[in-house]
């Protein structure tokens, strides 16, 4: 039997021990804030039906999006978002569920994709989603939510860039854009943080006549005051409201609102947002918005949706960039020792001991029972903490429960009560 090559494919990644080790302290994190606002934590299926997800994410993203049909003959995709998934899962609970309802989920989407930094065919996403509310309150905390989760996080340099879709489509009216038409522009402009906006308005050159004037219209420099002045001829009601309160939260260091932020994404009708770091090639690890009209897709019911998706890969990836994930814990604290077959059950009474006390403990389970060994094998696994358990140290911890433990990095050894 010929022996096949072990390997992934391109755009998926393994997880060694010391990488799931950084991903569960940086989800759980996430999980925590979440929870703090109130979101309530829900899966959906990975697969959905082809006709759930196409015709969702425009020409760009059904392309995409991975679908095939099965051995059932039915026609399938695996999940490109979690958002049409959960606007799927609303519109088939709407009678269990309070309204307004707010979720959350943690969980691996896929794209066919060119893998590249930052970017990858399976990756994982956090989303929040808020459903039936139209309040300029439910903009706010999405946009407060993300300012949580990265300060928490620790990340420094980001911003969380905002602006309207009922805003971009009133500069296209004036700009004199057709209705035909507009889709295309929005999905354009949406590809300047990817590529510059040198290469969008070259993209954008002999279309309109109005080119020279979108220029001056992404190229625009000021704070956030500045724009909404310049940009007082437009519908901006919306994004006055929540600069409002983003100065009365004391967000205004991480928020601002950007002209040129369009999410090219179709369902999206209010508030846009994407968020980006200083200094960092990854690109936005943060976007989301408002759909008011993703649900009648799914029944006869329109509710007002908002959310965001946080790009958990590369959130990640910054944190590895800005030496935030250095010093995480991998493995156990303690090791103990077996120092013969006359002591392993000892030795286990002792570690479910310190477990009890709420400590993480590994028992030495190999062959070769010599405490050198047994030493080098903590330290190659990097456990901090060993437990020297012999026969005298079997006496004292069975008289008083005192055990003798060894700090790898020091090399001296402390009597501890547990």
């Amino acid at each position: 039997m010929s022996i096949i090559e072990p390997k992934v494919l391109k755009g998926f990644r393994d997880f060694d021990q010391v990488e799931m080790a950084k991903r569960k302290h940086v989800e759980k994190i996430i999980r925590d804030v979440f929870r703090k606002f109130g979101y309530a934590e829900i899966e959906t299926p990975i697969l959905e039906y082809s006709e759930i997800l196409l015709g969702k994410y425009g020409d760009e993203g059904d392309q995409l999006t991975y679908n095939f049909t099965d051995n059932g003959e039915r026609a399938v995709a695996m999940r490109y978002d979690q958002t049409v998934p959960f606007a799927r899962y609303v519109a088939e609970n709407l009678g269990t569920l309070v309204r307004p309802y707010k979720r959350f989920q943690i969980g691996n989407v896929f794209r066919a994709d060119k893998p590249q930094k930052g970017r990858y065919r399976q990756f994982t996403q956090c989303d929040i989603d808020i459903i039936g509310s139209e309040s300029v309150l439910s903009d706010i905390e999405v946009i407060q939510v993300v300012v949580s989760v990265l300060k928490e996080l620790g990340v420094e340099g980001f911003k969380v860039k905002f602006s309207d879709r009922k805003f971009l489509e009133s500069v296209l009216v004036v700009a004199g854009v057709g209705e035909e038409d507009k889709g295309e522009v929005i999905s354009t402009i949406d590809k300047v943080d990817k590529i510059g906006v040198e290469k969008v308005l070259e993209l954008l050159d002999g279309w309109y006549a109005w080119y020279a004037w979108l220029a001056g219209l992404l190229e625009r420099s000021g704070d956030t005051e500045t724009r909404l002045v310049d940009m007082s001829d437009y519908s901006t009601e919306r994004i006055e409201e929540i600069w409002e309160m983003v100065c009365e939260l004391g967000l205004q260091e991480y928020v601002e609102f950007d002209p040129s932020m369009a999410r090219g994404l179709d369902y999206y009708t209010g508030m846009v947002m994407e968020t980006f770091v200083e200094g960092s090639e990854i690109g936005s690890i943060c976007s989301g918005g408002r759909y008011d009209n993703l649900l009648g897709m799914f029944s006869k019911e329109v509710l007002s949706g908002i959310g965001f998706g946080l790009g958990f890969d590369r959130v990640v990836d910054v944190m590895e960039e800005q030496g935030l994930l250095d010093n995480v814990d991998v493995v156990a604290e303690f090791l103990v020792t077996v120092f013969d077959d006359s002591l392993k059950l000892k030795a286990m009474k002792v570690a479910e001991a310190l477990r009890d006390r709420g400590d993480s403990v590994e028992v030495y389970m190999g062959d070769n029972l010599k405490l050198g060994k047994q030493f080098k094998y903590a330290e190659r696994r990097g456990i901090g903490k060993v437990v020297v358990l012999g026969e005298d140290e079997v006496g004292k911890y069975e008289k008083d429960g005192t055990i003798v433990v060894k700090n790898m990095s020091s090399g001296e050894q402390e009597e501890i009560s547990i």
